[in-house]
């Protein structure tokens, strides 16, 4: 099995058998430092039957930095992708091919949340649901985050799956990649099929009307709520949540209309 690193952060493992081609890519924050050892941890520990896989690591230079970002989030640069800007900007030009070439895109994000929650998938072919450990799966994600590298893969009629992990949960995760490897039949192996998964369609975002826009309480990166809960505040408005479901993304905004979180509803089969 060949396994080379063709670009700074960008390997690459062929079984030069006919098979999937994979990509699995993670640090897209900066500060995601946990995924990106874990990354390093699964090349190491695989050997392909079948297929090629390839495993990215984001935003190399904001790890290298210990920052989030160095001018943009990794999350805003895959709809209109300019050939030169910033170095996030320049960093999707030399991930794109890859995206191209590949049948499958999963993405691994740490939680942001200080406080423990539980993991959760987002990912538009839900068939893929099942081969994760997580008790939540999201969907529709790709119609309200358009600049997202997952809806990039989505307009190119590509599966994608993406999945946020609390940090201290995360070694749960090389039994989870296994597991997925396994089903794409790029590794020897059987496969395990997780039930039993709440499911919430994504409906509703909402952006920061004014810099004076401030959440009601510290809210985690995926949290339920209830119909008409106090949500945020802006001057002398309450913003509720606008039916019982989930909030997923919440993050405190900086510029006028910048993203601060979405809203799902359960999915009853």
């Amino acid at each position: 099995m060949l396994k080379l690193e063709i670009l700074s952060g960008i390997w690459k493992l062929d079984s030069w058998i006919p098979g999937k081609v994979v990509t699995i890519m993670a640090g897209m924050d900066g500060k995601d430092q946990t995924w990106v050892q874990e990354l390093l941890n699964i090349m190491d520990d695989i050997e392909l039957i079948s297929g090629k896989l390839y495993c990215i690591i984001a935003n190399p230079e904001a790890l290298k930095r210990w920052v989030h970002q160095l001018e943009k989030s990794m999350d805003q640069t895959f709809l209109e992708i300019p050939t030169s800007s910033t170095d996030e900007d320049l960093r999707t030009q030399d991930i794109i091919p890859f995206l191209r070439e590949s049948d499958i895109l999963l993405t691994l994000e740490q939680s942001t949340s200080e406080e423990k929650i539980e993991s959760f998938l987002c990912l538009w072919d839900i068939a893929w649901a099942g081969f994760f450990d997580v008790k939540h799966i999201i969907t529709w994600l790709e119609t309200l985050k358009p600049a997202r590298s997952e809806s990039y893969m989505w307009l190119l009629w590509k599966t994608w799956i993406y999945m946020s992990r609390w940090k201290e949960k995360r070694w749960m995760s090389k039994k989870e990649i296994h597991n997925f490897l396994t089903a794409t039949k790029n590794i020897q192996g059987e496969t395990i099929l997780y039930t039993k998964q709440k499911r919430y369609h994504l409906d509703t975002l909402l952006r920061a009307p004014n810099t004076d826009f401030r959440f009601s309480k510290k809210w985690k990166n995926f949290d339920t709520v209830e119909a008409w809960e106090p949500i945020a505040y802006h001057e002398e408005v309450t913003i509720r949540a606008p039916y019982t479901g989930i909030i997923a993304f919440a993050k405190i905004p900086t510029h006028i209309w910048d993203e601060m979180c979405v809203f799902g509803r359960e999915i009853v089969s």
